[in-house]
């Protein structure tokens, strides 16, 4: 038999680290509600932004591959119709005057 001072000190003790716990273990998990809330509301219109900046960066990337590859292409097609460099517009013996390259 354990006696009556020591049962009320075991008891006393117990209920004393059951509080703590209980009180820790609810201000957690009010703690945790409230960083995934505002993690949820912050954070996925954020994500959503960032999301889209990336595609029209993206996007604007592309845009300027392709305005650099038509500007090339039509460099080119200047060169290869004799608009561009030595070529130039020439009439080639009896042909009525086409390009000469």
């Amino acid at each position: 038999m354990v006696p009556p001072a020591q049962r009320r000190y075991l008891s006393a003790t117990v209920a004393t680290a059951t509080a703590w716990a209980r009180r820790g273990l609810l201000l957690g998990g009010k703690t945790l509600w409230v960083v995934s809330t505002s993690a949820l509301l912050v954070g996925v219109p954020w994500a959503l932004a960032w999301s889209e900046e990336q595609q029209m960066m993206e996007m604007e990337r592309e845009m300027r591959m392709q305005q650099s590859a038509s500007e090339v292409s039509f460099f080119l097609l200047l060169g290869v119709f004799g608009f561009w460099g030595d070529g130039g517009w020439g009439v080639c013996g009896d042909d009525g005057g086409l390009m000469c390259w």
